[in-house]
């Protein structure tokens, strides 16, 4: 968000995330978690708002900054990526052995 510096923890940093977002043009999910303690919800709700489309928001219901895949996230990233069509999922050769 510009001109907001987010100081949750003792080092701050500084984005100018808003002016960059209308930049994008590919489809963009935005997740948040409701209990994120490092960058409020609220910066989160603005980035989606300026975002142009196709755009999906996630807001997390309980989730933090980092555990965001504890509550689930992944299946509806896969769903997101799948129905965008953003990009050809391959399986990785690990998973194919």
């Amino acid at each position: 968000v510009t001109g907001v510096q987010t100081c949750a923890l003792p080092i701050c940093d500084k984005y100018d995330s808003i002016s960059k977002i209308a930049g994008i043009n590919t489809p963009l999910i935005v997740l948040h978690g409701t209990n994120d303690q490092t960058i409020p919800l609220k910066h989160g709700q603005r980035i989606f708002k300026a975002a142009q489309e196709p755009k999906l928001s996630l807001w997390i219901d309980g989730a933090g900054h980092n555990n965001l895949y504890d509550f689930g996230v992944t299946d509806q990233i896969i769903r997101f990526v799948k129905q965008k069509n953003c990009c050809k999922l391959e399986p990785r050769a690990s998973d194919t052995q």
